[in-house]
């Protein structure tokens, strides 16, 4: 080969290489579009906008007002018997409280004072089952006239005996009044209670005196201050339910809590872990100090509440 070789090959080597570099570029660059291309160009941008670009229309939605569930028609309570039967005495007592008598029971009949323990069954006036003892299989239990309980129940169960069934219609003063309870009872709600009455105690004898009983106290440092009043009695076992008088002093002599006051007695549970742990072993009519936990009780023992122990369905 001639020495005019190189440079010729070395020219057309550069002439190649810049001819590749400038096909590359033009493959690397996007092709025009064509009309038919346009659509499909559009929408991909559209759908590549962020989602705030464009404010959705406004939409009217409608409003939804929200109820109870009641399971019957207004004006239709569903009573169970003997309830869904002819009262066999109708009175009307004060503010309206309208008592029917069903079945009228045995024995003394429930006066103030009386320990009462029932199933009832609360409706509303459309039906609607508000409470209910029986759904909790637990009878309810109440002082009448210590205000414990509803003014209609207080009022109402008088004059019951045990085994009798009632139903009572409460006016709203008598019952929840202009306050309701919760979303279930509205202001100003009348509301029909059907009672089975299944236990009810005579009223208690009054307490002795507190003067008396830190009297009593003062003579001895020991546990019991008065003895039963009969010993044949059953003596206070744990997990007993008892009515009690008490006083309750603190560790400076101060009275704190108790119920000479109301002379009401308080139903306690004689538990393994408090205070009244101490009661076992006690009988009716006998008085006890207690000490725990730097306080001193004085309890008078009033009676064993057995009603509670087996409730009925």
């Amino acid at each position: 080969m001639g020495p005019t070789q190189p440079a010729h090959l070395t020219r057309c080597f550069f002439a190649s290489w810049l001819a590749t570099l400038s096909t590359l570029a033009t493959g690397c660059s996007s092709p025009p579009a064509s009309a038919g291309d346009s659509g499909s160009k559009a929408a991909a941008t559209a759908s590549e906008s962020p989602p705030d670009a464009v404010e959705p229309a406004p939409v009217d939605v409608p409003a939804v007002t929200h109820t109870a569930f009641h399971p019957f028609a207004p004006g239709s309570i569903r009573l169970s018997a003997p309830y869904d039967g002819e009262p066999l005495v109708t009175t009307t007592l004060d503010e309206g409280l309208k008592v029917e008598d069903y079945v009228l029971g045995e024995g003394e009949p429930v006066v103030e004072g009386s320990y009462v323990t029932f199933h009832y069954v609360g409706y509303m006036d459309d039906g609607f089952v508000y409470e209910s003892s029986r759904r909790r299989k637990r009878p309810y239990s109440f002082f009448v006239g210590a205000k414990q309980a509803l003014a209609g129940w207080d009022l109402g169960l008088r004059g019951m005996r045990v085994g009798g069934h009632r139903r009572l219609d409460v006016p709203p003063a008598l019952a929840f009044g202009d306050r309701g309870r919760g979303p279930q009872v509205p202001p100003g709600s009348t509301i029909v209670y059907t009672i089975e009455l299944l236990a009810a105690r005579a009223p208690f004898a009054a307490p002795l005196e507190l003067a008396k009983l830190e009297a009593l106290a003062e003579k001895t440092s020991g546990e019991q201050l008065r003895p039963p009043k009969a010993k044949a009695d059953r003596s206070v076992e744990m997990e007993d339910d008892v009515f009690v008088h008490f006083a309750q002093f603190d560790a400076a002599g101060e009275l704190r809590d108790g119920t000479h006051r109301t002379r009401v007695p308080r139903r306690l549970r004689v538990g393994p872990t408090a205070w009244t742990a101490k009661l076992a072993g006690m009988r009716v009519g006998e008085i006890r100090r207690v000490r725990h936990d730097g306080a001193t009780y004085l309890v008078e023992l009033m009676g064993l509440d057995e009603a509670r122990s087996t409730p009925k369905d």
